[in-house]
């Protein structure tokens, strides 16, 4: 016969799940995950080097932005760096390349956020009432990242490349402790 107690830690096992899950988000659905995404941008612009972006300084550009699909923080990604480099180098954008002193193509690896949980939550369990399945935080950490990568060619007008960035990452996060009755911030956007 056994013991009840020698049961005690097969319970608790199946009760506490220790877990660590990633999710990619794919819109940007909410006022966080538009400010991770459009902060994360803005970071990839503060990151941009002046070597060998210089080459722009006083110029006519013709700029092409590239990622796989496409996406609504794109055309914001892409005005961003318009500004940027207006900003730093003084340069115009011209629609044609034909127009274009130098061409800058740019390509974005990645643009939007992404969601982590690591520690202890219970296994998932229906509420009624609630419309679908809930779980309770025991010691988590909750991570919301926006994270943007690019990297881009100079190239003159004969398309010779006179110069390829390495890539340039940004990560800008929003993660909260959560414990069962109530969770706390340990990163805030700002």
């Amino acid at each position: 016969m056994r013991k009840p107690w020698s049961v005690l830690p097969m319970a608790l096992v199946c009760c506490l799940w220790s877990c660590t899950t990633r999710q990619v988000v794919d819109d940007y659905q909410g006022s966080t995950a538009q400010r991770l995404t459009t902060y994360s941008i803005d970071a990839v612009m503060d990151k941009l080097p002046d070597d060998p972006l210089s080459l722009l300084a006083d110029k006519q550009i013709h700029l092409e932005c590239a990622f796989p699909e496409a996406i609504p923080a794109i055309d914001y990604a892409r005005r961003r760096l318009e500004m940027e480099l207006i900003q730093r180098y003084d340069c115009a954008f011209v629609a044609s390349p034909e127009d274009a002193d130098l061409l800058l193509r740019f390509f974005f690896n990645s643009i939007g956020t992404d969601v982590d949980y690591a520690g202890f939550r219970t296994p998932e369990f229906a509420l009624p009432g609630m419309g679908g399945m809930a779980g309770i935080d025991l010691l988590t950490l909750d991570m919301f990242h926006g994270v943007s990568e690019c990297y881009y060619y100079i190239l003159d007008r004969e398309r010779k490349v006179l110069a390829k960035s390495d890539r340039i990452k940004a990560v800008i996060r929003s993660d909260k402790v959560g414990l069962p009755i109530i969770s706390f911030p340990v990163t805030h956007l700002k």
